[in-house]
């Protein structure tokens, strides 16, 4: 039935068998469930033995004829053969699904993995002090107990599965990407911390040009930055590609780099994807006095906590905690820019609004670590 010079499916091959068998419901005998339960397969062999039973079924649904089959039997008798051997494998497929949730629930939670996740997380947050935003302070500071904010991400419906201790199956850089993952988020509410700053003063202009000109012209001091929400770096972005005299006019330097984009006379520009449209903040790099940590007994800046599910055990939350806070100088200037022809008051409403949504939704309630959890879903394909 299989040769090397046909271009055949093998699956499709042994569906064709199967069905041709399945004149009625078929289960496999209680000998073969307890060597599947014993120690002769791993957890890891029965998850890829699903995935080729699914398959398996997945043939037969996209299959109509069968050459195995009488072709005296009608259609509709082809279609019982197809249901009976679809039933009888999504069943087998479920009992050897059981079979893997025992032992998942039955396992104890790896701590040792969850604390090289926190170490990696902590260490890759502080590793290169250069970058954006951690570069935006004078100093990290380990006390100021009394400014300490506690502060929890969690993951809901973790599979427990990922970082169970017995019979755990082997998954490339879950280690490495959970923990840059969550140091990727650590940076990711610094900078909400910074741009919800309360501004000390509102600016509205009716074009880029004009507001570029007073960030050119507002510059006093040194380490001037400007955070930009993504339609202003777009507008820059565009600037920079398209005119070199209105370039040369407005003092703009070309500068890509992990850090920041461009200059504008000395004023480091910041491509930040925060959430006011049309806006930016121009401010000095001396507001930021200190990043203020404090570690946990382990010396890590984050600790990582399994709560089992009580409705489903295979699951449960797997919360990141960490304590940290800011300290700024409020007497320097923290600038609101906006390019929209309004009036200052109106504008200055509509910024306080948005400060008091994004306190309110983002910096104290419990939310999935945006890159976190798009690595989190690649693991989904591990099981199914």
């Amino acid at each position: 039935m299989y040769a090397g010079w046909y271009n055949v499916s093998i699956d499709n091959e042994f569906v064709q068998i199967i069905v041709s068998y399945s004149s009625s419901k078929w289960k496999i005998s209680g000998n073969w469930l307890n060597i599947l339960k014993s120690n002769i397969y791993s957890f890891s062999n029965r998850e890829d033995m699903i995935r080729s039973f699914e398959a398996l079924v997945e043939s037969a649904q996209k299959t109509s004829e069968y050459k195995l089959l009488s072709s005296e039997k009608s259609h509709e008798e082809v279609m019982k053969y197809r249901a009976n051997f679809v039933e009888s494998m999504e069943e087998l497929i479920n009992e050897i699904d059981q079979i893997n949730n025992s032992h998942i629930i039955n396992s104890d939670v790896d701590k040792t993995m969850l604390s090289e996740i926190a170490k990696v997380a902590s260490n890759d947050f502080i590793a290169d002090k250069t970058k954006f935003p951690i570069n935006m302070f004078s100093a990290i500071k380990k006390d100021g107990v009394g400014l300490i904010i506690n502060n929890q991400v969690s993951v809901r419906d973790f599979e427990k599965s990922y970082i169970m201790s017995d019979d755990r199956p082997s998954i490339h850089n879950l280690v490495e990407g959970c923990g840059e993952g969550m140091a990727n988020d650590l940076k990711s509410v610094i900078l909400k911390e910074i741009v919800t700053n309360k501004p000390t003063s509102y600016e509205s202009f009716d074009s880029l040009e004009d507001m570029l000109f007073f960030i050119l012209n507002e510059i006093k001091t040194p380490d001037a930055v400007l955070l930009c929400h993504q339609s202003i770096s777009n507008l820059i972005f565009d600037l920079l590609s398209e005119d070199e005299q209105k370039l040369e006019r407005l003092k703009i330097i070309k500068k890509y780099s992990e850090e920041y984009f461009c200059k504008i006379g000395s004023c480091k520009v910041y491509n930040n994807s925060f959430n006011i449209e049309n806006s930016c903040i121009l401010t000095t790099k001396d507001r930021f006095k200190d990043l203020i940590i404090q570690d946990f007994e382990d010396g890590n800046i984050v600790n990582i906590v399994f709560n089992e599910n009580e409705q489903d055990k295979t699951k449960g939350d797997l919360s990141f905690d960490y304590k940290l806070d800011i300290e700024t100088d409020k007497t320097i200037p923290f600038i609101k820019l906006s390019l929209v022809p309004e009036n200052i008051e109106s504008d200055k409403e509509a910024v306080e609004e948005h400060i008091d949504d994004v306190i309110q939704e983002e910096l104290h309630e419990n939310k999935v670590p945006s890159k976190l959890n798009r690595f989190l879903k690649l693991l989904s394909t591990y099981r199914r």
